[in-house]
């Protein structure tokens, strides 16, 4: 066997060990790490960053939407962690590992772009592109541009429940991991704190299968949508769960003009040992802005 067949099948051996235990997806929601050609990446960089992920906000300044990051196929090959990845293999610019990984990924396919989902990690997302030549590469960025942002799109907040019946609503995402949770319900339970946090309590209980914890609990008036009443607190798994855990919640009780009901929308994070704020943040805004 010759020394470039047993490297190649070196190379595919560790990228199937790799593969095989599935650990959590870590993201900050704008960077997208990019495998290329050790040689090439910085102009395969430009091409991706210019007709792929060229949308900018501005505020003022401008800050990219999705923040692309060149690597080589070696750190692909030590098992990133990111959510979203994209491993390129361009004819001209030959690399015998990624044209080896990106083989071994699509089983000898056609297909000049494809997905594999949680490859690496849980809730993980990994593009693979192959072309002829960089005008290729742009033909195709261009042609599957608005299929790729709709996949990255479709890379966050997934439904885990719905019931029409008991009218709630639940998503989440991972990792770190967040929960938010609609629900209508009656007026009375939500008179005072008191109250408001019984039937909380009751609530989360009921659907979600989690405790809520008597610690640092925190009352407050927000003004964004008739001086709608807001809950700070935290949560925690059952005593007897076999994966204890848990972390910050926040509740707005919004009244619901005309009627008896409310509106329930709360927020959970479990990030064990890492800050919290950003993402506490984050779903406040989410909430805030529900329609």
């Amino acid at each position: 066997m010759s020394v470039k067949k047993i490297n190649k099948l070196y190379i595919l051996f560790f990228v199937l060990i790799f593969s095989c235990s599935k650990r959590e997806s870590i993201t900050n929601y704008q960077d997208i790490y990019i495998y290329t050609s050790d040689k090439d990446h910085n102009s395969i960089h430009d091409v991706v960053d210019n007709y792929l992920f060229d949308f900018s906000y501005y505020t003022p300044n401008p800050e990219k939407r999705y923040n692309p990051k060149s690597r080589t196929a070696v750190d692909f090959m030590n098992k990133p962690l990111h959510s979203l990845l994209m491993i390129i293999s361009i004819e001209e610019f030959r690399d015998s590992t990624v044209d080896a990984i990106v083989k071994h990924l699509t089983s000898n396919s056609n297909d000049k772009i494809s997905f594999v989902n949680d490859y690496y990690a849980k809730d993980q997302l990994l593009f693979i592109l192959k072309y002829k030549d960089s005008q290729d590469l742009i033909s195709g960025l261009s042609s599957n541009k608005e299929w790729i942002l709709e996949k990255l799109k479709e890379n966050d907040y997934k439904k885990i429940k719905i019931n029409d019946d008991e009218n709630f609503f639940w998503i989440g995402r991972g990792y770190p991991y967040r929960w938010i949770l609609l629900y209508e319900d009656i007026q009375k339970y939500y008179q005072t704190p008191k109250l408001s946090w019984e039937r909380l309590e009751s609530k989360f209980n009921e659907i979600l299968d989690i405790n809520i914890i008597s610690y640092k609990t925190q009352f407050e008036t927000s003004s964004f949508n008739n001086k709608t009443r807001k809950i700070y607190g935290v949560y925690g798994t059952k005593i007897d769960s076999e994966n204890p855990t848990g972390g910050p919640f926040l509740s707005y009780i919004i009244d619901q003009p005309q009627s008896n009901k409310v509106l329930i929308a709360s927020g959970f994070v479990n990030f064990p040992g890492k800050n919290k704020v950003f993402h506490i943040k984050e779903l406040e805004y989410i909430l805030e802005t529900i329609k």
